[in-house]
């Protein structure tokens, strides 16, 4: 459990193999600050970017519903994507899905 949001090798790897920015800020800083470079991106070192912009995201809107949420909006809309719905009705789905895991939320 320790390991993968403390450690720093461990974050550091993460990002060389797969090229995610990860929860360990001294390590991302460090790769910021590299000549690390991401051949998809053009050679950008995208983690310089995140690394700059990280600490102005600003959190006080979220909940403790927002994952939850998330996951319920990508549910409805694939049905979507995939064409077995309509907009309309992936959007009705989502509510209807959020009003039954919070009805504490939803006022009619």
């Amino acid at each position: 459990m320790y390991t993968m949001p403390c450690d720093k090798a461990t974050m550091k790897r993460i990002t060389d193999e797969v090229a995610d920015y990860t929860n360990h800020r001294e390590a991302m800083l460090e790769i910021a600050n590299s000549d690390y470079s991401f051949d998809f991106l053009g050679g950008q070192n995208h983690i310089a970017l995140f690394t700059e912009v990280a600490d102005k995201i600003d959190m006080s809107n979220t909940s403790p519903y927002d994952q939850c949420c998330n996951e319920e909006f990508q549910k409805a809309f694939k049905d979507y994507f995939d064409g077995n719905v309509t907009k309309e009705e992936a959007l009705q789905n989502f509510y209807t899905n959020i009003k039954v895991k919070y009805p504490e939320l939803v006022t009619d």
